[in-house]
């Protein structure tokens, strides 16, 4: 609301500005919560070194011209067709199919069994109306295909010797037991991560209030900005999981005020628990980034200081401790059993 200006005056003037709300954060300590540590499953290793000995596994041609079996690998050409136009997005030339595992077109890779190399097939494919690729929805869409080659997986042997061929453990007691390991600390962490959202969930239904429209704007673009970027890390964009930018907005509205205010939580109950973030802590984390992203530590350096990142880092540290502190003094007890 500027006045009127005036020679040799002073000028004054009115401004309406958004500010952090004041809030007054109570009770926090000692929150009940229910929660159980689940134990380590021998199935769960058992699949961890199952996986392994399928990323050590080799494939070997069939020399014999034999059909194709569920469990096959097939390195075929297709292109599709609507209406007998080739369709740009649906072609693949030496492309490999692990058939029977479902990564493949659906409703095409099935039919791929019983199909021999050296001919080429049509096969038709009906796409339902909720078919993810909204271009081949609902449509009749026909595939040709050329089998070229045929192989079958082989598995190493799940011994001492696979264990003492990675170069780290000297038995496969070792491997499972490292594993073990693994497991363990996974379940720890979403364990730890369940509980810290039931802490979150109580400290916003005991603290309710409002937070400035400019603060949920500001993370609703973070969120949009998240998930483009991890749909560009897949190779992929909003446009071809058929999702636009304004749906997304609205989509996270409600979830970006929820951490807005946690994050102001966290933030007062810092301040009033004295907790602090020291320097070193924050180059810790840019060492975890650096390593995590496999850059050198001083080129993230200059990436958050250019972008002014580092104070988010510091913020988003001082949230963790505070987090950290409310669960280390939390009243956790194992979930009672409903009664059959």
């Amino acid at each position: 609301d500027p006045g009127e200006l005036e020679s040799g005056k002073p000028f004054q003037y009115s401004a309406t500005v958004e500010v952090k709300p004041e809030i007054k954060v109570e009770g926090y300590l000692g929150l009940k919560l229910e929660g159980r540590l689940e134990e380590v499953k021998e199935e769960e290793v058992d699949q961890r070194l199952k996986n392994l000995q399928d990323l050590h596994a080799h494939l070997k041609t069939i020399p014999e011209a034999r059909p194709i079996q569920a469990g096959d690998f097939v390195i075929m050409d297709y292109e599709a067709r609507l209406d007998g136009k080739p369709l740009e997005e649906g072609k693949g030339a030496d492309y490999t199919v692990e058939v029977g595992a479902g990564r493949f077109i659906p409703g095409l890779e099935e039919k791929l069994i019983g199909l021999t190399p050296e001919k080429e097939e049509e096969i038709e494919v009906s796409f339902s109306e909720e078919y993810g690729y909204k271009k081949w929805a609902g449509k009749k869409i026909l595939f040709k295909i050329k089998i070229k080659e045929i192989k079958e997986k082989i598995l190493p042997s799940l011994d001492d010797e696979f264990a003492k061929d990675l170069g780290v453990y000297g038995s496969l007691q070792e491997l499972k037991d490292k594993f073990r390991e693994e497991v363990a600390k996974e379940k720890k962490l979403l364990y730890e991560g369940q509980l810290k959202d039931r802490i979150l969930d109580q400290l916003l239904s005991m603290n309710p209030f409002d937070v400035p429209e400019s603060l949920v704007e500001d993370q609703v673009k973070t969120l949009v900005s998240d998930t483009k970027m991890r749909l560009a890390g897949q190779g992929m964009t909003l446009d071809q999981v058929d999702v636009s930018e304004e749906k997304l907005e609205t989509d996270y509205r409600d979830p970006a005020k929820k951490q807005v205010q946690a994050f102001l939580i966290l933030e007062k109950i810092a301040g009033q628990e004295g907790i602090t973030v020291s320097d070193e802590e924050v180059e810790d984390r840019l060492k975890q980034v650096a390593e995590r992203t496999h850059q050198k530590l001083e080129a993230v350096k200059r990436y958050y200081e250019k972008n002014e990142m580092i104070p988010g880092l510091k913020a988003g540290i001082l949230r963790e401790r505070a987090l950290n502190l409310l669960l280390e003094k939390a009243d956790v007890s194992p979930p009672q059993e409903t009664a059959a």
